[in-house]
């Protein structure tokens, strides 16, 4: 039998045409004079009769008049060769003139173009062959060419070329085009629509293709709109994804209807791609960060992820098969942290789920995507590890409780530990050992990655459920408030009873002159100056409270996860101005939960069903105020790795050469320069350098996309950043985010890059705050805000969660918000339906 999927029979581009189809891709109908009967007919100087029924056959169930006859040369539309443009091509060839086309294609095969393009390309077709194309030609309303790389801008995007009329006026520059660069995420990067006066069309009445004048409005219009950017963009990365390499592609849109024409490889050497995405991680690292925390959370996401394997009964084959990707679960970026989604994708995929999986952890993180292709190379589940998987769940669902408590007084045993042994470091080397003992020894966290597995799955259940009764799926943040509030509420509802204490301006000045007294001393001993002090000044009961507070959430800080970022226990400052914001009265929104919202779409739910229902909400709520909870032992264990960082900081500065650098510069550092320092490797006058490089290297930005490309070149990295097009404006379209708490309120628009801004406004509770994320300790002014947008977010994320314990509307994942009413007074949100309206 003959494989016409061989380019030996079929020709490269014929080859290529047949795969296409058998894939699935729209391809105009076709039928391929392959090169066995090319050497026939180069032998007996006819075709064979074979070739000729096949060739009847397909005219006699074809239903168009013409014809595109195509060469296609065995070597042509290779890895390495192309032969664009080499051999000969005719368009609309008649039924009659279909065998003379055939016959001119083959005569092509020693033109002497072909015979200049071998030469300079140092090809040969001495051992090549002819096979010919004959294939219905599409009505073309627009046509044109695409890379899935392209060749200029940033080789991470698609790059597309798109004019009126047939494909042909495209490819040999005939007409004027438009160009267009979209993301592998499906959006519009870049446009450059033209005036495109002219159109290559087919002349019935001449019987030949001319050039004509396209009427005035068309000329200037985008030749493609959204929704086929969109869908060419889908098209042109299945197709890269499904030869595995990028592809030229040849296209054609007739009555709105996409048709892939040709697609051959690229043959410039690229270099894979990789793709990160930040999303919910921008929760906890948003914006920039330093080179010591991107370390950190690098080697604490793997050694988190591979605890988790071990947890689940992976055996050594298997994690030793995961440990690429376990080992990469993040990256550190010029100066912000990102997810890989090769790993997290072939990890996910790894487990019993497979792809729902990867749906589940969109839905939980956010910044889901309607069509990606990453390449996964990890074989799925086996038996052996699904039955050690459901194992595994079985008991963490059954014994939950009791597990996660062990492991809080497991997790608050090993933080005291580590505390004293900081205590008993006599130098700089002591604490360095320290530092790698604890990156290694602390374990258990993975039980709070495990804790996430729970609660996709919960979503996704409740998700099935409703989708079953056709319920919107606006009720889902009513059904996911907890019943009892999360562990999260409780640093602010304490904060506020400290507040509350304090009842004159008086205490307030002294401890702001404190705060301006103590600058210049060590940022351990801070506190005990100023204690002292407001004790003798006869504030001894707030003094205690303050202490008592400072030990219990003194880890607490905007940005807390970057280890930076100094907390309430080293910042007196900070400390003052949440004081101060809560100090004239109470929140806006109250603390206490509140009786959940009506329920009335969920009767239509069968009692077996409802059921269920009610179990799984039950469940998942337990698991997202879990997740809560450690969020916080998380920021606890943080704090430690802060304090031991700052202390070997303090130490370095004590060396005449480095006493001038400020602090926190030393964490421009990265974990091996600590490492050199401590083996001897660096020398102490060095360490200045190091930084001032890294400073440089790391230098912060206004926003970092969201989605982005990295390629390792040889001669460096190449870093491809996608920059969203944030032309448009409200009232263009009506802007809509995912409803995460509810509530149909009008307020003023506060803007804010960094919630330190919001700390001093006496407005607050008239204002809806806008951002691109926020962090857990964003929870000390949300109380105080009448509503939150945000960029950034799912129904899962803090946002989400702290705005439905708060009955604060919130709206997340909201694109370009901030630039959208960056200079807009007053809005709707009408956070029942998602939905955001200014108010002129």
């Amino acid at each position: 039998m003959i494989d016409y999927n061989s380019s030996n029979i079929s020709g490269g581009k014929g080859a290529s045409l047949v795969k296409l189809k058998n894939a699935g891709f729209n391809v105009p109908s076709f039928t391929i004079v392959n090169s066995m009967d090319y050497k026939y007919w180069k032998k007996e100087g006819t075709l064979p009769q074979e070739a000729i029924k096949r060739i009847d056959s397909f005219l006699n169930s074809s239903k168009g008049n013409f014809f595109a006859v195509r060469s296609s040369a065995t070597q042509e539309d290779g890895e390495h060769s192309s032969y664009a443009g080499v051999l000969e091509t005719f368009l609309y060839v008649t039924r009659e003139s279909i065998l003379e086309n055939i016959e001119n294609c083959f005569h092509s095969f020693s033109n002497e173009r072909l015979k200049a393009y071998e030469k300079s390309s140092n090809q040969s077709n001495k051992n090549a062959a002819m096979a010919v194309v004959i294939q219905e030609m599409i009505e073309s309303e627009v046509s044109g060419v695409l890379f899935t790389r392209s060749p200029d801008f940033d080789n991470s995007l698609v790059y597309i070329e798109s004019g009126l009329g047939l494909g042909e006026g495209v490819v040999s520059g005939l007409v004027e085009v438009d160009r267009y660069y979209t993301s592998r995420f499906n959006e519009v990067i870049k446009s450059d629509v033209n005036n495109k006066d002219e159109a290559l069309i087919y002349s019935a009445t001449n019987k030949r293709i001319e050039k004509v004048i396209t009427p005035e409005q068309k000329s200037i219009q985008s030749s493609l709109n959204e929704t086929q950017l969109q869908e060419l963009t889908n098209a042109a990365l299945s197709i890269e994804n499904f030869y595995n390499h990028p592809c030229d592609i040849e296209w054609t849109y007739s009555n709105n209807e996409l048709f892939i024409l040709q697609s051959r490889p690229i043959t410039q050497k690229l270099k894979p791609l990789e793709l990160y995405i930040d999303t919910n991680l921008s929760e906890s690292y948003p914006g920039h960060t330093t080179p010591i925390t991107g370390d950190y959370v690098n080697e604490a996401y793997s050694r988190t992820h591979l605890e988790l394997a071990q947890l689940i009964g992976l055996d050594g084959q298997r994690r030793k098969e995961l440990m690429p990707y376990l080992d990469t679960m993040t990256n550190y970026v010029d100066g912000h942290m990102y997810y890989r989604l090769e790993s997290y994708y072939n990890i996910l995929l790894s487990i019993p789920g497979g792809k729902q999986n990867l749906q589940n952890w969109h839905r939980m993180i956010g910044g889901e995507v309607d069509h990606i292709n990453i390449k996964t190379t990890v074989s799925p589940a086996d038996t052996k590890d699904a039955i050690s998987y459901y194992k595994f769940l079985g008991t963490i669902i059954f014994k939950h409780s009791k597990i996660f408590q062990s492991f809080v007084v497991n997790a608050n045993q090993k933080k005291k530990d580590l505390y004293n042994s900081l205590d008993k470091c006599k130098s700089i080397s002591d604490k360095i050992s320290l530092l790698k003992y604890a990156l290694k020894s602390i374990e258990g966290f993975s039980l709070t990655a495990f804790n996430d597995v729970l609660t996709m799955k919960g979503l996704n259940q409740v998700c099935r459920i409703l989708d079953k009764y056709e319920i919107d799926h606006s009720i889902i943040p009513t059904l996911l408030k907890t019943e009892s509030g999360v562990e999260s509420l409780n640093p602010l509802n304490h904060l506020i009873s400290l507040s509350e204490t304090i009842k004159d301006q008086e205490f307030y000045d002294i401890f702001k002159g404190l705060c301006e007294s103590t600058k210049n001393i060590s940022i351990f001993k801070r506190y005990d100056k100023i204690l002292e002090v407001l004790t003798e000044q006869g504030y001894e009961d707030t003094a205690q409270a303050i202490s008592k507070f400072i030990d219990k959430y003194g880890n607490r800080s905007f940005e807390e996860l970057k280890l930076e970022s100094l907390t309430i226990k080293q910042s007196p400052e900070l400390l003052l101005s949440l004081l101060k914001l809560h100090e004239t009265s109470s929140s806006k929104n109250e603390v206490s939960v509140n009786e959940e919202d009506n329920t009335e779409s969920l009767d239509s739910i069968g009692f077996i069903d409802r059921k269920i229902l009610n179990l799984v909400v039950s469940k998942t709520r337990k698991y997202i105020a879990t997740r809560e909870e450690c969020r916080l032992i998380r920021g606890e264990m943080y704090g430690w790795f802060r304090e031991c960082f700052l202390s070997i900081f303090e130490e370095l500065r004590l060396h005449k050469d480095l006493s001038h650098i400020p602090t926190l510069d030393f964490f421009y550092l990265h974990l091996n320069s600590l490492y050199e320092i401590q083996r001897g490797e660096i020398e102490i006058a060095e360490i200045e350098e190091i930084i001032i490089k890294n400073k440089k290297k790391y230098l912060p930005v206004n926003s970092y996309p969201e989605f982005l490309y990295k390629e390792d070149l040889e001669n460096g990295s190449y870093i491809g950043k996608v920059e969203e097009d944030s032309t448009i404006t409200l009232g263009e379209v009506e802007v809509r985010g995912l409803s995460a708490s509810k509530g149909n309120i009008v307020g003023k628009v506060l803007v804010l890059n960094n919630p330190i801004e919001a700390l001093h406004r006496n407005d607050l509770h008239e204002c809806i705050l806008v951002t691109k994320n926020t962090d857990p300790a964003w929870i000390y002014i949300m109380t105080k805000c009448k509503g939150l947008i945000s960029e950034k977010g799912s129904l899962l994320s803090h946002t989400a969660i702290i705005g439905r314990e708060l009955n604060v509307p919130t709206v997340v994942g909201v694109k370009n918000i901030t630039q959208l009413l960056k200079n807009t007074k007053q809005i709707n949100l009408d956070a029942d339906k998602g939905v955001i309206n200014i108010i002129e």
